[in-house]
């Protein structure tokens, strides 16, 4: 990326590109996808690991879809495989 602050503004998640790009930096088609500012925020959450703050986080069912895609991407890029039991789980869900 060009090594700039991330403004508060929606972003671009790359896990073949070490985590999250500004959106000018993600806008080369580049493997990723975009994450709103509230995604941003809670992903800064995990990485600081407060576990407390954990249980007063109330997520929305959209931001909680964009996190999981975020997170499963980051897992599959590293694991260097897709993920058939996240497929099945879902699978269950319906």
């Amino acid at each position: 990326g060009c090594g700039e602050a991330l403004p508060e503004a929606a972003s671009w998640f790359s896990p073949l590109l070490g985590g999250v790009l500004c959106r000018k930096c993600g806008a080369h088609g580049q493997a990723g996808s975009p994450v709103s500012v509230n995604g941003l925020k809670i992903l800064r959450l995990m990485a600081a690991g407060d576990r407390s703050l954990y249980d007063r986080v109330r997520l929305s069912v959209e931001l909680l879809r964009e996190l999981e895609d975020a997170l499963e991407a980051q897992l599959e890029y590293h694991l260097d495989r897709r993920l058939k039991s996240l497929d099945f789980i879902r699978g269950i869900r319906g």
